[in-house]
């Protein structure tokens, strides 16, 4: 209990100098990247952007992101700092995913190795060298050299089935499965209500937006089970198919999230569309997050849930500044 009253103060210090996005976007409206990074140098980003104007923003804003977690790290350990781990994993599988492409497409590992984000918990304990990573004989033999034996396993099954297809579709499918089928095992296992709440969210929010995507696709319901993990412990099966499949079955989500009046009221609207608006319906789970927190933080909750909701709605502040440097970008 003592390391929780510790995290949640520290948690409470830390929500206090959050970038506030839509003051920041009234702000610089009209601003030009230039304007807009200098900006952002006078926030807690401002240690991780380096000088001058950094031509990959998002990942020094991440770098922002991970130092926050690796700082909370420090003061976990057993489950709960594996529970961590496991959500944050996301960043491995976009790495995993990058090296993929590049031996699938066949790319030097110089074009490559760009795209690898710096994950300093990982590489600290599974002491994992990207770089050599990079620079195998071939898609199979980076397979065979992954550190982590379930994913591994998974791939080198997939291999197994495709070989060295020109689409990496059947091994990034494969990841993006265990990755949230761990998070689902989890979820299932952890007590705490809170942690079941906020895993909750962001589970059925990947799970629905990527099922509404493979229908886009042209994927039936059944073929779409068989891609996703088995989510039946989360929301039973015979309702995400009629939400993914009735005409305007995305009306209900409101069962499943807490909606304030204003955000019910966009799903009432989205409803009398023939197609749900994922981004929309994407904005909708994240307030509800949002909203999850702060309920958390008024409750005075001394759990390991205060930390993951934390690190959630910390992302959501990376990706909307990644958002207003891109905009700015387009601008200018």
């Amino acid at each position: 209990m003592s390391e929780y009253a510790f995290l949640f103060a520290k948690i409470r210090g830390k929500l206090a100098k959050m970038v506030e996005l839509a003051a920041y976007e009234e702000l610089l409206r009209g601003a030009g990247a230039d304007q807009v990074i200098e900006r952002l140098r006078e926030t807690p980003y401002g240690a991780h952007l380096g000088e001058g104007a950094p031509d990959r923003v998002a990942d020094r804003l991440l770098r922002g992101l991970f130092a926050e977690v690796t700082d909370l790290l420090f003061v976990l350990d057993g489950r709960d700092r594996a529970l961590i781990e496991d959500v944050m994993a996301k960043y491995r599988l976009e790495n995993v995913k990058a090296l993929l492409r590049g031996y699938i497409h066949r790319l030097p590992p110089e074009e490559v190795q760009p795209h690898l984000l710096e994950l300093p918990w990982e590489e600290a304990r599974a002491k994992v060298d990207w770089g050599r990573l990079s620079r195998l004989g071939g898609l199979e033999a980076f397979i065979k050299e992954l550190p982590w034996r379930e994913w591994r396993a998974r791939l080198e099954v997939v291999f197994g089935q495709v070989g060295e297809v020109d689409n990496p579709f059947p091994y990034e499918a494969e990841l993006d499965s265990l990755y949230l089928e761990r998070l689902l095992a989890r979820r299932a296992e952890r007590k705490e209500p809170g942690v079941k709440a906020i895993l909750g969210n962001r589970l059925l929010k990947e799970l629905v937006l990527w099922g509404y995507r493979l229908r886009g696709y042209g994927r039936s319901f059944p073929e779409i089970v068989t891609i996703l993990p088995d989510f039946r412990s989360l929301i039973p099966l015979e309702e995400m198919q009629a939400i993914l499949e009735e005409e305007g079955g995305w009306r209900r989500l409101a069962r499943w999230l807490s909606l304030s009046p204003p955000a019910a009221e966009r799903l009432r609207r989205a409803e009398e569309k023939e197609e749900p608006d994922l981004g929309m319906l994407s904005q909708l789970f994240d307030e509800e997050l949002i909203r999850q927190v702060k309920r958390l933080l008024l409750m005075g909750t001394m759990d390991i849930a205060i930390v993951i909701g934390y690190i959630y709605w910390k992302e959501l502040e990376v990706r909307g500044l990644i958002q207003l440097v891109e905009r700015a970008r387009t601008r200018g």
